[in-house]
């Protein structure tokens, strides 16, 4: 009731505001304590502190000698085909972040020019949990730390339980809330659920296995028995959209900057049996360790050995080059382009709209473009980039479910 400038509020409705208030106050200090470690905390697409939580896991290094050796051979032997093809398998490729990331592995690198087996013998059955993943996953050198001191509502686990809900609301699998028909409380609450559940309804809804393979010191949660990391959730839903938008094990898909490989394993292991990376040689080598150690040897064909009818296939950057015209099903890629030098970035969407299939071949992006200072003064925007060449057509734009501040697009080439 109003009296004039004055507004009479009833004691109830002062008390419920009050305990509002009071919540909400409580809720931050306990995000503020508890979310203080890594960096993927802007990933959160839910509030993350009344969540529960899958027991954790800590990988050991890869120990079976004879794969890891046999791995590292065919490794070094990729490498040293793409110096005797390209004087340009270790040089820079135009001002970026990439430039600066080569110069902190300068003993893995110098192992791969080398052809020296037996330190990528040594660096290799650990790299998850080195360096050496830095920029090509959700991964930060201080979760373990994390991990081993949080053991219940460390940042790995809730960031998987956030993951998976995200996972699951994408695909059908749980409904979506809302916090003007259920309420503040209710919003802020809604990673407390049971996730055994959670997770074998969202298996179901996909019709694939939703873990990541235990190799390379891995870490994540096991829930349901099965191995699961922040990555595999994010990529099982990039999967799931290409088969909604109609990949089949027939489908030819190539994937421009395929992080440390975990995208290629999972969409092999759904049945997207030919696909291809294109990279950077020497994360090449990490892609092909990763997948080798994790797939069938036999399914797994690197740069230099014969190409197969399926199978993942992995190929140095100047490879995009020289794929056929009209035979590309698919072009995917997620989190890359933005880093790329600019006229890498360009070149790759200039260039993919020739290799389409037509009319039917499609581009799937899912990148942030904020354009972030880096190196090269700034990041690239794929959808800039598409304005001002030309040629595409955009079919479909939204907010990316599984992160903040990603966008998903779809083009067709015109």
């Amino acid at each position: 009731m109003r009296f004039g400038p004055i507004s009479l509020v009833r004691s109830a409705s002062i008390d419920k505001m009050k305990e509002t208030q009071d919540f909400l106050a409580e809720q931050n200090a306990k995000l503020s304590v508890e979310m203080g470690n890594g960096s993927t905390l802007h990933s959160f697409m839910h509030y993350p502190w009344t969540a529960q939580t899958a027991k954790q896991a800590i990988l050991s290094p890869d120990t079976d000698q004879k794969r890891i050796k046999e791995a590292c051979t065919r490794i070094a032997d990729a490498y040293a085909y793409c110096k005797s093809e390209s004087p340009d398998t270790n040089k820079s490729v135009g001002e970026s972040m990439w430039n600066e990331v080569r110069t902190r592995h300068q003993e893995f690198i110098q192992a791969l020019e080398a052809k020296d087996v037996d330190t990528l013998c040594k660096l290799l059955p650990s790299f998850l949990q080195s360096e050496l993943v830095w920029g090509l996953g959700k991964y930060d050198l201080k979760l373990v730390d994390d991990m081993r001191a949080v053991q219940d509502k460390s940042h790995v686990q809730l960031r998987i339980t956030d993951a998976l809900m995200s996972l699951a609301q994408s695909i059908g699998a749980f409904p979506v809330g809302s916090v003007e028909q259920q309420g503040t409380k209710a919003t802020m609450n809604v990673l407390d659920t049971d996730i055994s559940k959670l997770y074998a309804d969202a298996e179901k809804r996909l019709g694939f296995e939703a873990s990541a393979p235990e190799v390379a010191a891995n870490y994540g949660c096991k829930i349901n028995g099965k191995f699961v990391t922040i990555d595999s959730l994010l990529h099982c839903y990039s999967i799931y959209r290409l088969k909604q938008l109609g990949a089949t094990a027939q489908s030819d898909i190539k994937e421009i900057g395929g992080g440390y490989g975990c995208m290629a394993h999972i969409a092999h292991r759904a049945g997207l049996k030919k696909y291809s990376i294109i990279d950077l040689p020497w994360v090449n080598a990490l892609q092909a360790y990763y997948l080798l150690m994790s797939l069938d040897a036999n399914d797994v064909v690197l740069h230099g050995e014969p190409k197969k009818d399926s199978g993942v296939h992995i190929y140095p950057y100047w490879h995009f080059e020289k794929l056929e015209s009209k035979a590309t099903d698919y072009f995917f890629n997620m989190d890359s382009m933005p880093e790329m030098a600019a006229e890498a970035c360009r070149g790759y969407l200039i260039g993919m709209k020739d290799k389409l299939k037509t009319p039917h071949g499609m581009f799937l992006s899912i990148n942030q473009e904020a354009q972030a200072p880096n190196a090269a003064s700034h990041q690239n925007s794929v959808p800039a980039i598409i304005d001002e060449i030309g040629g595409w057509k955009r079919l479909s734009r939204h907010l990316y479910w599984m992160r903040q501040g990603f966008v998903e697009e779809t083009y067709v080439a015109i």
